[in-house]
């Protein structure tokens, strides 16, 4: 079964997904709409809701036509997926990009970089979920350059999983931020960070609404 619908190599680098409820999600790059750097595309999408006996269309999550690799996953029958999208500028590299459908792909979010900072680029996005304490978590994993030539393997988390924009690991580009812990927390949390060289630091907190704590 040709899931792309075009026969000449417009299909790709896929990502799929398939939850216990017999639905398919199957994700790929095509170029028939156009290229922004040669090798991005735009992100399009397949959905089966009966365990691959049949196929709905061809769902179109990008309009930029600078996207790249995905990855995606199902979650109470909504549809999430992340990928490296160019749309900054081919010589600036990609960032990572998210959107989200709650219709099996007729509707898509407003796609939105779920990463903070001016990075050189981040690639080979790998997105996965668990469910803690009754609450769905998307978990996000990125090959990140955070400085020039310097990449490491970077961790995101949203709780949120449909306000994905609140994503972030509080990463500038001469220090690292952890998550806190414990999370949630009532009167006390420790937020732990590092410093590349020896400097002075400030932390500061805010609540959700932006609004300075400490």
């Amino acid at each position: 079964y040709m899931l792309s619908t075009q026969d000449d190599d417009h299909g790709q680098s896929p990502s799929a997904y398939a939850d216990s409820s017999g639905h398919i999600a199957a994700a790929w790059f095509d170029y028939k709409y156009g290229s922004m750097c040669g090798v991005t595309g735009e992100l399009l999408m397949r959905i089966s809701t009966d365990n691959g006996e049949s196929w709905l269309p061809e769902s179109r999550v990008t309009y930029q036509q600078s996207a790249h690799r995905s990855s995606i996953l199902i979650v109470d029958q909504e549809v999430h997926s992340i990928w490296e999208d160019w749309r900054g500028g081919c010589s600036e590299g990609p960032r990572i990009f998210y959107s989200a459908s709650t219709d099996w792909g007729g509707r898509w979010q407003t796609p939105e970089r779920i990463t903070r900072g001016i990075e050189s680029s981040e690639f080979s996005p790998c997105l996965v979920y668990s469910t803690w304490n009754g609450t769905a978590v998307l978990h996000c994993f990125i090959r990140k350059y955070w400085q020039p030539s310097v990449c490491d393997l970077f961790y995101l988390r949203s709780t949120e999983y449909t306000s994905i924009s609140e994503w972030g690991t509080g990463l500038a580009e001469n220090y690292m931020m952890y998550g806190n812990y414990p999370n949630p927390f009532n009167h006390l949390t420790t937020i732990k960070f590092n410093t590349l060289k020896n400097t002075k630091a400030k932390v500061s907190v805010f609540d959700i609404r932006g609004t300075l704590i400490e």
